[in-house]
């Protein structure tokens, strides 16, 4: 449990930096921040997946509440306007808890309101419910929806074609604002309904407007929902996109809901509070998605890692590189098979997608690595469960297909080269993870031959060396070809001049500034560097791009001048790469850091304490959860997704590492110490 005193949620610039998310495992969630106050154009309290796991729209924005004792009248909530915070419910709050639902608690005069949002598993569906406790005095409670009705992505103004009319059935109200949205259904279990409508102008978002974008919205008011009660109460409203069950039960579902999150605890051999809450965390990111089956038109559920929250969808690189975190160290094994079967089947000429577009396109395939690594993520399956029948049947052809893609040529000009490295001679195309992360960071495309490509094509060719032998299946091919790739390796990326990788070659031009994706060279589980260089390469990130928070992109900001237009979703000159800090390296320079310190007591101590300002952190910006990067300059602000899968999977895979790490020094030492 996290949790948060008056100290904190009295601040409101504290509090407004703390966003609690809540998912329902088909892509749609419920978020805001810890008082309330919606600070994002992605907050709501139902941001429903349209077409799960996404065509996410936020319903919902979320309640106005008004408690009244006698002639007095508190108001809950709080929001952002031009110049001004109304109302400042914020001041009645005495703290906030994640249990697994996000609990607010307030304090009006001697009563105790607690509000707790819950959501339906598998549905569109979020629950709000508040209990009175300590009140033996009459109360009056009335809450207003205010609802957007809109894309996840884009805020809403006052508009002429919204349709205002509401269906009233006792105490349930439907509202479709437009005919291409959804219906609004919304309940109130032991509350009566008086409608109204009119439009609130004018909240303000300030996170939006740090990110440079538009951050002004107008919510439309449907009415509202009120009771008069006497002593302890307990009553909710419900907001979905579907007719609402009259006998919804409530405490079932929740109940429900906490015994599924303990299976997923218990299972997974959490064995303290830190890996208790990324294993909670994980469980957001893993959500269904529908493939085709064998059959024509047909579809089964599958499964599919969403790469971050609010914004990001299911990105093949982030599924892969999250997979074995997120589902092999939880021994979530069927996930893990449900997502490697959808990426699988959803591939395409020895690509796999790079990722799912938010209204059901086909999906995108302009990536040099994404395929690579669900090899490698094959790979880190069969070595957790053994189970070669899933590998033969379903994957093996797969697995031999991109290799042979990649040896031919594909699509995006992705090719291996007469000395077995693989490039990209296209410079139109974002093809690798430092390129294609996020729309607010503009970063030069990295082609030709890349650094981390060579390391993760020489490492899947020994995969597919050991998952052929142990099928019965065995070629020279593999080994023969990874050791013509260590071999060029070594000779063309090797900086003499500076002691570590060149991140890019092409022809006769090498980018020698020091980059962050080299330690995936040394962190991956075949060496293609000679020990001493693996060396070299961790000092040197070490000193130079490591922070406590993750490991940078950059040494510096820097100006490139082919670079000079702005961009308008960012509004900032692009030629200017500003430092930024990405959480989910420091796996990878944790295990390199290990490997070439024979994974000592004191390396392992060492790699303990770097992770220590990231479990701080998880109690920072989103709750329970681990942001995507960090501003490169003090004092390291959070940036991009509050929540990002590959970041809480990294966490989770180097705590495994480094816990088996100690328990086999333990028993090393131990069996030393016995006498002779």
């Amino acid at each position: 449990m996290i949790s948060f005193g008056k100290e904190t949620v009295g601040n409101l610039k504290i509090a407004s930096r703390k966003e609690w998310l809540l998912t329902n495992g088909i892509g749609g969630y419920a978020s805001s921040t810890i008082t309330g106050c919606n600070t994002r154009r992605y907050h709501g309290l139902l941001v429903a997946a349209t077409k799960p796991p996404l065509g996410r729209m936020v319903l919902l924005s979320k309640l106005e509440e008004v408690i009244g004792i006698e002639e007095a009248s508190y108001q809950l909530s709080t929001n952002r306007y031009p110049k001004t915070i109304h109302p400042q419910g914020y001041l009645l709050l005495q703290g906030f808890k994640m249990d697994p639902f996000p609990k607010f608690i307030f304090s009006v005069e001697n009563i105790i309101v607690e509000k707790e949002i819950a959501m339906v598993r598998g549905e569109n569906t979020t629950i709000i419910t508040y209990r009175i406790y300590n009140s033996g005095r009459a109360i009056n409670f009335v809450a207003s929806p205010l609802i957007a009705c809109r894309d996840s992505h884009w805020l809403m103004r006052e508009d002429k074609e919204f349709n205002p009319s509401l269906e009233v059935k006792n105490s349930t109200i439907s509202i479709r604002p437009y005919l291409d949205t959804p219906t609004i259904y919304i309940q109130g279990k032991d509350l009566s309904f008086i409608p109204g409508g009119c439009w609130y102008h004018s909240f303000e978002y300030e996170v939006e407007r740090a990110r440079g974008l538009d951050f002004i919205e107008d919510l439309y008011d449907v009415g509202y929902f009120m009771t008069s009660v006497k002593g302890e109460a307990e009553f909710s409203i419900i907001a979905s996109d579907k007719p609402i069950n009259k006998g919804l039960d409530i405490e079932r579902i929740k109940a429900e809901e906490k015994e599924r999150i303990q299976k997923i605890i218990e299972l997974s051999g959490a064995g303290d509070e830190i890996e208790t809450t990324l294993v909670k965390a994980s469980d957001c990111f893993i959500v269904d998605r529908k493939i085709k089956a064998e059959g024509e038109g047909e579809t089964v559920q599958a499964k599919t890692i969403l790469a971050g929250y609010h914004w990001l969808s299911d990105w093949g690189r982030d599924a892969m590189v999250a997979l074995e975190g997120l589902t092999l160290i939880t021994k979530r094994y069927s996930d893990a098979r449900a997502i490697l079967t959808n990426f699988a089947k959803n591939s395409k000429g020895g690509l796999i997608p790079n990722n799912f577009p938010e209204w059901g396109e086909k999906p995108q395939f302009n990536s040099m690595d994404a395929s690579l690594w669900f090899i490698m993520a094959s790979y880190k399956y069969l070595a957790a469960t053994g189970d070669l029948e899933f590998i033969n049947k379903t994957l093996f052809k797969k697995l031999e297909e991109i290799i042979s893609s990649y040896k031919k040529g594909i699509d995006f000009g992705i090719s291996m080269d007469e000395d077995g490295l693989i490039y990209s001679n296209e410079n139109r195309y974002r093809l690798t993870w430092i390129d294609s992360r996020n729309e607010e960071l503009f970063i030069p495309a990295r082609y030709g031959k890349v650094v981390e490509v060579q390391a993760l094509w020489f490492n899947v060719l020994m995969m597919l060396d050991e998952i052929s032998s142990q099928l019965g299946m065995w070629n020279p091919k593999y080994k023969e070809l990874a050791e013509k790739v260590r071999e060029s390796f070594c000779k063309k990326f090797w900086c003499t001049e500076e002691g570590y990788l060149f991140d890019c070659i092409w022809k006769n031009k090498v980018d020698s500034s020091l980059k962050p994706s080299q330690i995936i060279a040394v962190g991956l589980p075949f060496s293609i560097l000679p020990r001493d260089r693996e060396k070299n390469v961790v000092e040197i990130i070490h000193k130079k791009l490591f922070t406590p928070l993750g490991i940078k992109d950059f040494t510096k900001t820097f100006k490139d001048s082919s670079q000079v237009q702005k961009n308008d979703f960012s509004r900032r000159d692009n030629s200017f790469h500003q430092v930024n800090i990405w959480v989910w390296l420091m796996g990878y320079f944790i295990e390199a850091y290990l490997k070439v310190n024979d994974n000592s007591i004191t390396a392992i101590t060492r790699a303990k304490m770097m992770l220590e300002p990231l479990f701080e952190h998880i109690k920072d910006t989103g709750v329970g959860f681990l942001s995507e990067y960090f501003d490169g300059n003090e004092p390291y602000a959070p940036k991009g997704c509050i929540a990002q899968a590959w970041s809480v999977a990294e966490l989770l895979r180097i705590k495994k590492i480094l816990e088996e790490l100690e328990r086999s020094q333990v028993k090393q030492n131990a069996y030393l110490r016995i006498p002779v």
